[in-house]
């Protein structure tokens, strides 16, 4: 644990802050026409799993925690627990649906992810930035749909839903960016 400057948060970082963590999921560096700089910050409470924005003067210091990072698996869910094991020691840990938030749409089994600890505790993960999925429903695309910038929507085989090009039809496999929850491109399709 050290002592940091508001202004040297990023996204991704967790604090201690009121005697809980949080989890940075955005922020935003401002000046004001008069008063000092701030650091608009957006972030995940690590144990409610709910959502706060905080102001932070630049210079003002917080208390940075330092995770430990360990590399998991994906195995399954049970209701709204999420069990990934460890990829060298094979120990087993749960998060719930709350600790992973709107990660657990893009978890299928068997994707590898960064879990980040604190105190021996799991309190998240991050996703690799892009994964493959199967469509497993959309809306037929119409022969010639080829424009890249009109949307339609799209489940995956995890049940999320994502904006996808006309072109994209149920079964085709699919890069997806779960930083954005965006389509990136179509790996292969299923033939007619």
């Amino acid at each position: 644990m050290a002592n940091i400057s508001a202004v040297e948060l990023r996204k991704g970082n967790v604090i201690k802050y009121n005697g809980d963590l949080y989890k940075i999921a955005d922020y935003q560096h401002t000046t004001p026409g008069k008063g000092a700089a701030v650091m608009q910050i957006k972030f995940r409470n690590l144990r409610t799993g709910s959502i706060a924005e905080h102001r932070f003067r630049s210079q003002e210091k917080v208390e940075f925690i330092e995770l430990e990072n360990r590399n998991l698996e994906y195995l399954y869910n049970q209701v709204d627990d999420y069990i990934f094991m460890d990829v060298q020691t094979y120990e087993q840990f749960t998060l719930t649906k709350d600790d992973l938030g709107d990660d657990v749409g893009f978890l299928k089994e068997g994707i590898k992810v960064q879990a980040q600890f604190h105190e021996g505790n799991a309190v998240g993960v991050t996703l690799p930035i892009t994964i493959d999925f199967e469509i497993t429903y959309t809306e037929p695309g119409a022969k010639g749909n080829t424009v890249s910038n009109t949307n339609k929507p799209a489940t995956i085989e995890t049940g999320r839903e994502i904006p996808v090009p006309l072109f994209i039809n149920t079964g085709d496999i699919i890069k997806v960016d779960t930083r954005t929850a965006s389509y990136v491109e179509r790996l292969t399709f299923k033939k007619k």
